[in-house]
This record gives structure tokens, sequence and C-alpha cells, in this order.
């Protein structure tokens, strides 16, 4: 790894950055790189770096023989604070700071109990183990095959007060409970499910959730801009009504851990000035949103100086959300040079969204990359619906991602479908460099892919246009791409619907499913593919470019699979200077396959129109693949046809 990702990878586990340290990992996976005597391992423990370690821990632990790099003096000086008195046993010590021996210096027991078994350890790092034990805290430890035995740490001062404090507040709280019921002089009922507290004004919804813990609206109300109503555990029932949002900032509440079902949140929002990430109801939810509706008209202008995640109903989402409904009529333009994001529903889903949409509507961004439910999923999205015209421009230097369904998809995607127009436009002219390269994406279901996609559906026109920009759309997904820990699938999708690709001087790939299959590859081993299976297409596709794959399955594929699908694939290209590599067919545009491996087998494909004459390249390579031409989808085999 060149020296400049590795100042940025360190940088990236000091600043616990997730995205930052994938994006290195993704490009170099050197799991095994051992920054002098720390490997990555022991310096995530170091610096507490916990989103790093939530997704990477489980690949990190069996490494025990490292790459060592240049050790940046900084870690040397982070540990020394923290090492106390067995510093001494790593004063100018070339030896590795194996992560077991970091956690017992950090004297970390729950995570070296948990992680004894699969901590890499021999004599020599047993011994050193115990030595740290004895020099910190005058302890002999008893190490056994299956973990050590310590005693429990003794609480702090501060601990002791925050445990009788919290004794202190319950005493209260019971006590003060009957007095409560009468302090809230405006707000009937007793706050239980059975019998809810009834809230028909802005004041009682404030009081209400500060003191009780279900609630019932029994009219529509207007919530101010300046009410924060911060974290909320309890359970609101709308019942139908109306809370009324305007010129806010700020999301409504902070974190909602309960339940809010029923509502309707009308929004009216012109022109605000955003300087972090916001959603209509919450930035986190980590609780149940159920039957909600959001609908009006926003316009916001993103102030945000770092990552921005704009949504309808949550930034962030832990808990689940079902029967959502968004009407939003969205502008939204980025006054920074940052990653930012808008998304119908959530910004990042690491739980479960079922049986929303997004309806008649429009979602319009500038310099925002833009979906009709999330940004990124990380969880579970089933049943879901796009009817929202999705549609992102940018004069800046950016790659436009725009898409039905989600940007990023790590997770599962199910049962799901988009019916809007999803369009992407890049105006840049020049590059910031000659070796600079930008990207247009735009996909009915998600942009990038690295999860599984199964039996989705996507009937929305898809577009990209560009000046210099090479564009990837994709029916279903623009690049369906294997990872070192991921294999993506597309499976039993269908596409009906136009893609058109607009370039002036920039390359295209475009698939009726995939825009580009690829696998990864570490060396000359396939460590894993993506796959497209059981798919199927039926639209046109329209390229405008001088070097272009196209193919009604996919437009690009290495080494990867496709299999048991099929194409009836109307193809043009309007270029009308001299083509360089104009690829179009009605399964793959270029492909390339390793000999071993059985890789594109039992495809179909009906012959709609004559596109020999502008191909050149690497064309479709029928006649190596196990491919039949039909004259007509009625003659695919029974179980193919979706």
């Amino acid at each position: 790894m060149e020296k400049e990702n590795l100042e940025k990878l360190f940088v990236a586990i000091k600043k616990d950055d997730l995205k930052s340290f994938s994006l290195i990992m993704l490009s170099n996976s050197d799991l095994n790189i051992s920054f002098g005597r720390f490997p990555i391992l022991s310096l995530l423990y170091l610096y507490g770096s916990y989103a790093i370690l939530a997704k990477y821990e489980k690949f990190l632990l069996p490494i025990h023989n490292y790459s060592i790099v240049y050790e940046p003096y900084d870690a040397y000086l982070d540990l020394k604070k923290k090492a106390k008195k067995s510093i001494r046993l790593f004063a100018g010590s070339e030896e590795i700071i194996y992560p077991i021996l970091m956690l017992a210096i950090l004297d970390e027991r729950e995570e070296l109990n948990k992680s004894y078994k699969k901590l890499y350890k021999n004599a020599e790092i047993n011994a050193i183990l115990s030595k740290i034990y004895k020099i910190n805290l005058n302890l002999d430890i008893n190490q056994t095959d299956v973990g050590v035995t310590l005693p429990r740490k003794k609480m702090s001062l501060s601990q002791k007060f925050m445990v009788f404090a919290s004794i202190f507040v319950l005493v209260l709280f019971s006590l003060f409970s009957v007095i409560s019921i009468i302090i809230m002089k405006n707000v009937n009922g007793l706050g239980t499910k059975n019998s809810p507290i009834l809230v028909s004004s802005e004041k009682e919804l404030v009081q209400a959730i500060s003191k009780g813990k279900y609630y019932k609206l029994t009219k529509d109300i207007e919530i101010s801009e300046s009410v924060a109503l911060k974290d909320f555990k309890g359970s609101i029932d709308g019942d139908g009504h109306t809370i009324t949002v305007t010129n806010r900032t700020t999301s409504l509440f902070k974190k909602t851990s309960g339940t809010i079902k029923n509502l309707i949140v009308n929004v009216a929002l012109e022109n605000a000035s955003i300087s972090q990430n916001f959603a209509i109801l919450a930035e986190n939810n980590a609780g149940k949103f159920e039957n909600v509706t959001i609908s009006g008209e926003i316009s916001i202008l993103s102030y945000v100086d770092d990552e921005a995640y704009f949504a309808g109903l949550a930034v962030t989402n832990d808990g689940t959300i079902t029967g959502a409904n968004v009407t939003l009529d969205v502008t939204i333009v980025n006054k920074r040079n940052t990653d930012a994001f808008f998304a119908g529903l959530v910004g990042v889903n690491n739980g479960k969204i079922e049986n929303s949409k997004t309806t008649t509507c429009k979602f319009s961004a500038d310099t925002i990359d833009i979906s009709g439910i999330a940004t990124t999923n990380n969880g579970e999205i089933v049943g879901v619906t796009n009817g929202a015209e999705v549609e992102q421009t940018s004069e800046k230097e950016w790659h436009p991602h725009s898409s039905g369904v989600v940007v990023n998809n790590y997770g599962t995607i199910s049962n799901s479908s988009n019916l809007g127009k999803i369009s992407s436009c890049s105006t840049l002219a020049a590059a910031l460099t000659e070796d600079t390269t930008y990207y247009v994406f735009a996909a009915g279901i998600a942009t990038q892919n690295y999860g599984k996609i199964e039996e989705c559906t996507n009937s929305g026109q898809i577009s990209g246009e560009s000046k210099i920009s090479k564009i990837y759309l994709g029916g279903i997904v623009g690049m369906n791409s294997a990872t070192d820990t991921y294999s993506p699938e597309v499976v039993k999708c269908k596409v009906t619907a136009s893609l058109s690709a607009k370039s002036t001087s920039g390359d295209e790939s475009v698939g009726g499913i995939v825009a580009s299959n690829s696998a990864y590859v570490y060396g000359t081993y396939i460590i894993n593919l993506a796959k497209v299976t059981g798919c199927g297409f039926s639209g046109k596709i329209e390229t405008s470019a001088q070097n272009v794959f196209a193919g009604g399955i996919a437009g690009e594929n290495y080494l990867s699979e496709i299999k048991n699908s099929y194409s009836s694939a109307h193809l043009t290209n309007s270029y009308e200077g001299s083509r360089d590599n104009v690829c179009l067919a009605y399964l793959i545009g270029g492909a390339r396959i390793a000999s071993n491996l059985s890789q594109i087998d039992t495809n179909y494909y009906v012959k709609t129109s004559d596109i020999s004459a502008v191909i050149t390249g690497y064309g479709d390579y029928l006649s190596r693949f196990n491919t039949t031409q039909i004259s007509s989808l009625d003659e695919l085999p029974e179980g193919v046809r979706l």
C-alpha cells in the first residue's frame, strides 16, 4: 500500500472513520498491515474505534502474521499515555504489540475474556500478558485454554456516584408518579396503554412527552420552530390527525425508541438553511414507525461541512418502519463540497423498512445523491415502492447517484419496485486533472450493490447524461460489485422500461439489469463473484457515445455469473462519428470469463433488430455461452419468464 494511503488509513483509525477505512480497504484489502509494532486491530483497540471494530473485528482476529510498514510516532505516544508502568515492556522494543496485549494494557477485561479463544497467543505472549497485569495492577491472572480469570473491576468514584444518583432518581420517580398526573392539568388520561394521555395542542404535546408514556392526538396540531422534543420513549397514536411543521431546521425528535403510529406530518420548508443531518421526524429511530405519512413541500440549502444525510422520516433507522408513505416535493442544493445525500424515508437503514412507499411526487437535487427510500441499506428492506420522480444535476466535480430505492445496498432488498423516472446529469465540462475520471450513476433499485436484491421490479425510465463523465445505467443496479467481504446477488428481478444514456465525450455502460457485474480478484484468484440469476429485461436501450458497452442483461461482466436470465432488448447507438468500441448485445455488452468456470450459462434472448452493424470490440460472445435465441418471450421455458 502506498504511503499516502497508509497515512489516510492511520487517520481513519484514529477518527473511527468507517467510511474512509472501508474505501481504503476495498481498494487494497491489506488487513494484515502492522504499523511498525502496531497491527491494525491493536490500533483500533487503542483508539476505541468501535464503528470500525463492529464491521471488521471478526476478520482481524485470526491474523497474526503481519506486513510491517512505517510506525507513526503518535501511536507510541498515545500508547505511552495509557500503558502506565507496563510501557517499560515495550520501550525501545521492536516486538509486535499483539491485540491480546493491547487489551491487557487497556484493562479491557470483558473484551479480553470474550475474544480470548480467537486472539493469537503463545507462551511468550502469555508471559507478557501476565507481566502487564502484575506491573500495572499487581494482579496475578490465571490463563486457561478458554480464557483468563480476573477479579471484577472496582467502580470508580464517578461510577459509584452515578449508581447512587440513579437509585435516588428512581425513588423520587416512584414517590412523585401519582403527583405528576395531578400536575398535568391540561392533559387527560393516565398515560397507560388503556388510558392514553389525550393531546389537543402543542403545549399539551410537549408536557405529555416530558411526563407520560402513552399519548393520543384528538385534533390537528401545529409545531413551531422553537419546540425541541428531544428523546422519545413512549407511544403516540396520531389517530389520523396531522402535525404541521413549518420553518424547522432541526428534526422534530432527537431519538425515538418508542412507537409513533397513525400520524400525518405536513411539512412546509422554504429555502431552509440546514447545517446538520436532518429528517422531518427523527435523527435516529430505534423504535417503531407505523402508518406514518409525510407530505408537503420542502426546499433545503445544505451548509453541512461534513458528510450530510437528509430524509423524510429519520436520518438513521435502527428500528422498524412499517406502512410509511412519503408524498414530498423536494428541492435540495448542496452549498458545500461535501458528500451529501437525500432519501425519501431514511438516510442510513440498519433496521427494517417494510410495506412502505413514496407516491406521486418529485425529488430534485443539485450535487446531492438522491434515492426514493434510503441512502444506504445495511439492514432489510421488504415490499417498498418508489413512485417519486428522482433527478439529480451537478455542474461540480461530483459523481451523481440517483436511484429508485437506495444508493448503496449492503443488506437485503426484496419484493420491492420502482415506478418513478430516475435521472442523473453531470454538466461538468472539464476534469480537475487529465487522469481524473468522473462517473454518473442511475438505477431502478440501487446504484451500488454489495448485498442481495431479490424479486424486485422496475418500470420507471432510467436516464443519464454527461459531458465528460462515464455513465453507468442499470435497470436494477448500476454497479454489482464483489469485494473481499461481499458477494452481491441480483435474483429474479424484472425490468420493463427504457434506458437512455447521452454523453458528449464520456463512455457509457448500460445494462437492462446491471450496468456492471464484477468479481473481486486478488492476484490471480477470484475471491468473490457478483451474480445475476433468473432475471428478465424487456425494453429499449439507447446509447450515444463513441465507446459503449450495452446489453439486455449487463453492460459489462467481469469474471462473474449471469445465469437463467432473458432479454428482449431494442438497442441503438446514435453516435455519428467513427465508433472506437461500440458493443451492443442482446445479453452482455462486454464480458471476460475464467476458462475453468461456467459463469454465463442457460440464458435466452429475443432478436428484436439487427444490431450487428454497430458491434465492434468484445461483442456478445454468444457462440461461447450456453445461450438460446427465441422468437418471442412466449417460448421461454416454464419457470424462467417472470
